[in-house]
């Protein structure tokens, strides 16, 4: 059924207090009326908001019904040890009247019945014994396989539920002796560290969920069940607490250069990383990896972090300028346990811009390095940073030092600013067009480079990988269409979409009231007409990458919108200053490379599913084999003796301790290697 709901939400959105002054709530069944209105109202505004502007709205019908039932459920319990098949049951009369109630004006009677169920039974688990007394509990002895949530059913009754988390408990907590094997070599003190941490996180985990209960985070888990059913990239951000804010910005890239957060299982985990900061410059520190322990200086103890909270972990991180902290982490994609000893910096936004150097082949030709990590532009400071101007300086060096040909890294390149993008790319062609944007009407427009000047002609060619994404993708793509660029690398994220975010509610301590809508209103198209949603870019020549066979990419999203095609634009060929390099390219064939070989074996291996069974042995196994697998990897990638390269630095960053870094980062590259390769052989 359609569903219209007009502009009086609009208005009680923008003019009514929609939660009180406190985010924190009675954790009793019953919301109150007041709480449960100003809901109501938010929701019904956000509803329209999104049938009016988001770039493909789904339905308000039994199949969005059904969506919004399945979703927040299974965020509530992913594991279904917490919800019994009868609240489930009791639930199912929701399932098909969801887009009904919508229609009807009473659109939270699920999110009610849900919430007060799943608060009923989060109470209840003070009373499992694990977490009641963790020292006297003993995990299961069976060796069993844990088996996806998605083909079980909920448990009939409580004590079918305590055994399917006794099981879930078991696996972690075996799980967890084997990452304590480095710190710990006492069984007994192992085991009792595995389960004080355990304990911790879940005692954090629960607290999060009773005493300190907070209905606005609550409430978006709700809405962004909506969202992520529009697409991947459409999100209801709430308020955020003025000073809470404050701490998370100043925090976010102080240090080490890493934004920590919570994962669903309330784990302390990387969010981002900064590029050219400590976390960055070590090459081991991944997002969505987790933080098990913090040590302070090069040696000494560790402390866990299990049961801190995130402000907590944030000071223990902090500290003077200069100094060392050590981070236990287990990576988010291969599942290996390590230790990075890493030095705290102050930032420092250069270290986040375009820098570029000079590879000097043995044969005496000049290959420049360009390296951008994200196309960046403060748009809220005409005097701000902006990575065009960046790129346009940095390109000013290299052709002063007379190079051969140019490699431009955008490796985990996320995207940015699509003006930059466009700008960028005017550099190395004449005026034409750069990204066709097609909005939900079906309109299309045609975004070009209107400066016929060019700042460099030579051969080029881009470095790209799974990461690469967004703005990242326009750049590349125009180079490839016009024949301007080879694409070295694997094939790109796969994102064409355009978001814009919607502040809702009028300022209050500087941040929306109400907080913020991230939108999707435009799909964007390649000049050849083809698109890099779901698709990417395939890569001229393929180089492997340890996280190219992960399920990373956005194809690899639920919702992700569908790939299509407009026409065509008009433009001409880049002359052929660039077919010597074509030529190379088309002949170059990792397979004849047994190194190259060994790495894609070792990134196919590493992608496949893990096992998992509460079997000691087996784990131990498993986690001997992960930490071979990324040493032998480290091994290969890495360049040594008479094979690493002669790099020289450029520009205003040569002094800076970060930018030598990054230059010794390169010379001992085997990626960066190959791909100087293509351009010009030794």
């Amino acid at each position: 059924m359609k569903k219209t709901i007009g502009c009086a939400a609009i208005f009680l959105l923008l003019n009514t207090p929609l939660w009180s002054q406190t985010n924190k709530i009675n954790t009793s069944t019953d919301l109150s009326d007041s709480v449960r209105t100003s809901e109501k109202y938010l929701y019904e505004a956000l509803v329209n908001i999104i049938e009016k502007a988001d770039y493909a709205p789904p339905p308000v019908n039994d199949t969005l019904s059904k969506e919004i039932f399945d979703g927040f459920i299974a965020k509530l319990d992913p594991e279904k040890d917490i919800f019994l098949q009868s609240d489930i049951d009791s639930l199912e009369k929701y399932r098909l009247v969801v887009d009904d109630d919508i229609n009807n004006g009473n659109p939270l009677n699920f999110y009610v019945a849900a919430r007060s169920l799943y608060l009923k039974r989060i109470a209840e688990l003070k009373n499992f014994p694990f977490f009641k007394n963790p020292v006297d509990w003993n995990p299961i002895k069976q060796n069993k396989k844990i088996v996806n949530p998605d083909s079980l059913s909920w448990t009939g009754n409580t004590v079918e539920r305590d055994e399917r988390r006794n099981l879930l408990l078991t696996y972690e907590y075996l799980t967890k002796l084997a990452d304590l094997q480095k710190g710990y070599p006492s069984p007994v003190e192992r085991s009792e560290k595995a389960k004080s941490s355990i304990s911790k996180k879940y005692n954090h985990w629960l607290t999060e969920n009773t005493t300190a209960f907070n209905e606005k985070e609550f409430f978006a888990k709700y809405v962004n069940i909506l969202c992520a059913i529009c697409d991947p990239h459409t999100e209801y951000q709430p308020p955020v607490d003025k000073r809470k804010f404050d701490q998370m910005m100043s925090n976010a890239f102080y240090g080490i250069g890493a934004q920590l957060g919570f994962n669903d299982q309330m784990d302390i985990v990387i969010k981002s990383v900064m590029s050219g900061m400590a976390a960055w410059k070590s090459g081991k520190v991944a997002n969505g990896s987790i933080i098990l322990a913090i040590g302070q200086g090069t040696a000494g103890s560790w402390t866990d972090v299990a049961g801190l909270g995130l402000q907590d972990v944030v000071d223990k991180i902090r500290g003077a300028e200069g100094t060392f902290v050590r981070i236990r982490i287990k990576d988010a994609n291969t599942g290996n346990v390590h230790d990075v000893l890493l030095k705290r910096e102050k930032v420092n936004v250069e270290q986040g811009a375009a820098r570029s150097a000079v590879i000097e082949q043995k044969n005496g030709k000049k290959i420049g390095i360009l390296y951008l990590p994200e196309f960046y532009n403060d748009f809220n400071n005409k005097n701000g940073a902006k990575s065009a101007d960046d790129v346009k300086k940095q390109l000013t060096y290299l052709t002063g030092a007379h190079i051969d040909a140019l490699l431009i890294d955008l490796r985990n390149n996320g995207g940015g600013s699509l003006s930059d993008a466009i700008k960028i790319a005017g550099y190395f062609i004449p005026s034409g067009p750069v990204v066709q944007v097609r909005d939900s009407k079906g309109n299309v427009s045609i975004l070009s480079d209107e400066d016929s000047s060019v700042l460099y002609k030579g051969p080029l060619a881009i470095m790209v990988n799974a990461q690469s994404a967004s703005a990242s993708e326009i750049f590349t793509a125009a180079m490839q269409d016009y024949k301007r660029a080879i694409v070295i690398g694997t094939n790109t994220y796969g994102k064409g979409t355009v978001q814009r975010q919607l502040p809702l509610g009028i300022p209050v301590n500087g941040e929306p009231q109400y907080g913020a809508l991230k939108l999707t209103f435009e799909k964007f198209y390649r000049i050849n007409g083809a698109t890099t949603q779901r698709i990417g870019i395939t890569p001229d020549v393929f180089l492997p990458d340890v996280y190219n066979y992960f399920p990373l990419r956005e194809k690899d999203q639920p919702y992700a919108l569908k790939s299509d095609s407009v026409a065509r634009a008009d433009y001409q060929l880049y002359p052929a200053e660039t077919a010597a390099v074509e030529s190379r390219a088309k002949k170059f064939d990792y397979r004849n490379d047994s190194e190259m070989i060994q790495i894609n074996a070792i990134a196919e291996e590493a992608a496949k599913p893990i096992i998992q069974r509460t079997d000691f042995d087996f784990i131990k196994q498993q986690y001997k084999v992960k930490t071979e697998r990324l040493n032998k990897l480290d091994s290969l990638e890495t360049l040594k003796g008479s094979a690493v390269m002669k790099v020289i630095p450029l520009g205003d960053y040569q002094d800076k301790d970060w930018y030598k870094d990054w230059i010794k980062k390169i010379s001992t590259s085997r990626e960066i290697f190959d791909a100087k390769s293509v351009l010009f052989q030794e």
